[in-house]
């Protein structure tokens, strides 16, 4: 396992996100916001500066969350998503030489009728088939208030398409968010699919949650960690502070992950 962290959890500029990032020892980064625009929306000399700084810095980017399907069934944006959005990001990843992008699993509505889970499978699948023959990776985030909200919900939409493009960006801070089980729980449903994992942490306040640092937190990081290294997890632990003041809250999030994995090695 290696860290990786989500620019955007340091810096909006990518030079101060890759500096930090390299002086800490990380190479790895997942890319969502830069400079102030998601990707894949990017000028041709913003994509050409961020490939100048992958390379000054020798750095890898690890996945694209272009924020895919973070929207309803009912969004007229459905159709853009599943066309220009998906498109463009295809074409950012062949330039990145990164093959895993990340979507959500659609929010789901009050007004939703029922079978509405069914057209959104159909939706997420019409993507994942896309993406196989592009050669990309398709990673579904657990994220609350969408059809992949509970590991539970998550892994029914897996086994539903049971494509070999389709895995999972397990993200135990959103299922906690959810007041779900992330582990050992949640992640016992769903450890077949695991391509990719968030690392940030909630605690429980009597007006509901709130982000924390992992050492404030409350899901059991060392027995997540130590249950992935069980099943031979290979990938990237991912750093996504989601805490203010960005740069303080991600290096202690770094110096915590470091030693939990020093510890499972």
């Amino acid at each position: 396992m290696e860290i990786g962290i989500v620019t955007d959890e340091i810096s909006m500029d990518g030079k101060k996100a890759f500096a930090y990032g390299k002086e800490w020892g990380v190479r790895n980064f997942e890319l969502r916001n830069i400079w102030g625009k998601r990707v894949p929306r990017l000028e041709k000399e913003e994509i050409k500066r961020l490939k100048d700084l992958i390379n000054e810095y020798n750095i890898k980017i690890t996945a694209l969350s272009p924020g895919i399907f973070k929207i309803p069934l009912s969004d007229p944006a459905m159709k853009i998503h599943k066309g220009k959005l998906l498109e463009d990001t295809f074409r950012l990843g062949k330039d990145l030489k990164v093959n895993k992008i990340i979507i959500f699993g659609i929010k789901r509505e009050e007004r939703d009728a029922e079978g509405a889970i069914s057209h959104a499978i159909e939706h997420i699948n019409e993507i994942v088939l896309k993406a196989e023959k592009e050669g990309f990776e398709i990673l579904i985030e657990n994220e609350p208030g969408c059809w992949a909200d509970t590991a539970e919900s998550t892994l029914k939409i897996l086994k539903e398409i049971n494509n070999p493009y389709f895995k999972l960006n397990w993200d135990p801070g959103n299922a906690a968010w959810g007041n779900d089980s992330p582990y050992p729980d949640g992640y016992r449903l769903i450890k077949d699919y695991v391509a990719n994992v968030h690392f940030k942490d909630v605690r429980k306040t009597d007006q509901g949650c709130e982000w924390a640092t992992v050492e404030q937190g409350e899901i059991d990081w060392a027995g997540q960690l130590k249950a992935l290294k069980k099943e031979e997890y290979r990938g990237i632990i991912t750093i996504e502070t989601h805490l203010e003041p960005l740069i303080e809250n991600t290096k202690s999030n770094f110096n915590t992950l470091s030693k939990l994995l020093s510890a499972v090695v």
